[in-house]
């Protein structure tokens, strides 16, 4: 006898038959169950072209009807289903206990998804996500603001694009949190190709690869917006690290608003098209990120700001506190790239001795260089 999860995986594995299909065929025929019953065939028939219709015309195509013709048949599942268990992929419907439950405040929350690894737990998560051709400012606070939150057992949610998504991922991972992503394909079709070791490492450290599409489907520009709306669900708060004014991770901002989730973003100058969509947000309403901690403590109540105070307190036994050249060079720093040459000018050093106490910098985690002597503060 066929269960209700094998009855799900077979509508939603089918190639070709989206959200919005299911949802036009669950309500002609009221219950899934009708459609493996013994008068199957006849029911397709009646989708595809006869007295089942909606607003005058067929429910699905006679393509889609061969389709679920094909994946409705016990052994076709069972055998589909025992090939992705193989390959580590999990099928979860809507009825399935570990379906995550933050999915559900959607309206269209997907019938089924798929899983590779695990589906993020109940502790809180935070979606982070942001221009693909990020400044090293973002690249930076991004790296920073990811660590804070996955040393504070924060699950970082993103869509795994290459710029902020995949170094707010990576950065996770290093502060030895767990992260979770959302593709906009299958979850067996690692997208982009360049971030094939981050996915993973990802599974390796106990996150989880998720899509609503099935196996083998390719990553396309249209399903995109679709898995955004996903990334809002999973995240108990959002934060947009970097973004241009056209940028595709407004669509995702859209999302998290209308399910009254809290908005964060990143401020910057004001002459930078990489934080446009950053200001502008912030001026109609959204939070104003300013420390990690603050987000930290907005997400676990952590209110005592201990975090906060540790850091700095590595950073005056770092920097030796003492001596006067060594806190005008770490303040001559920015979160944007300068020259050795700036640094030095802007701190009032020697150049021998701002490029002997930045190397220090560099050694002990304070600063990084970006490109061949350019530097940012970390």
């Amino acid at each position: 006898m066929m269960t209700r999860e094998e009855m799900w995986f077979g509508l939603c594995s089918c190639q070709g038959i989206y959200r919005t299909d299911i949802e036009r065929i669950l309500k002609t025929v009221e219950d899934i169950s009708n459609l493996y019953g013994k008068n199957k065939n006849r029911f397709l028939s009646e989708l595809a072209e006869g007295s089942k219709r909606t607003n005058g015309q067929s429910v699905i195509s006679h393509e889609q009807a061969e389709e679920l013709r094909k994946r409705t048949g016990i052994d076709e599942i069972r055998r589909l289903m025992e090939l992705n268990e193989k390959r580590g992929i999990r099928f979860l419907s809507r009825e399935t206990p570990d379906y995550p439950k933050r999915l559900l405040i959607l309206k269209d929350a997907p019938y089924g998804i798929y899983v590779k690894g695990a589906v993020p737990s109940e502790k809180p998560t935070c979606g982070m996500v942001g221009a693909r051709a990020c400044s090293a400012y973002g690249r930076s606070m991004s790296e920073k603001f990811a660590a804070v939150l996955a040393r504070g057992n924060v699950q970082i949610i993103s869509g795994m694009a290459l710029g902020i998504d995949a170094i707010c991922s990576r950065s996770a991972l290093s502060a030895g949190g767990k992260t979770f992503v959302v593709l906009g394909g299958g979850v067996d079709v690692i997208y982009p190709k360049e971030n094939t070791d981050l996915y993973y490492e990802i599974l390796m450290k106990g996150g989880g690869i998720l899509s609503e599409y099935p196996p083998g489907t390719p990553s396309l520009a249209w399903q995109f917006p679709h898995r955004n709306r996903l990334i809002a669900a999973l995240s108990d708060l959002l934060l947009v690290m970097e973004a241009r004014k056209q940028s595709g991770t407004l669509s995702t901002v859209g999302y998290a608003l209308d399910m009254g989730k809290d908005v964060y973003a990143l401020p910057g100058r004001v002459t930078d098209p990489l934080s446009e969509s950053c200001n502008l947000l912030i001026r109609e309403g959204a939070g104003m990120l300013t420390t990690p901690e603050e987000v930290l403590s907005l997400l676990t109540g952590n209110q005592n700001g201990k975090a906060a105070e540790d850091q700095r307190e590595q950073q005056v036994q770092k920097t030796g506190g003492s001596d006067p050249e060594i806190d005008k060079l770490y303040e001559a720093l920015d979160w944007d790239a300068k020259s050795l040459e700036e640094i030095a000018q802007k701190a009032q050093i020697k150049a021998e001795r701002a490029a002997f106490l930045i190397t220090f910098f560099v050694l002990e985690g304070l600063a990084k260089e970006v490109s061949p002597g350019y530097y940012v503060k970390t």
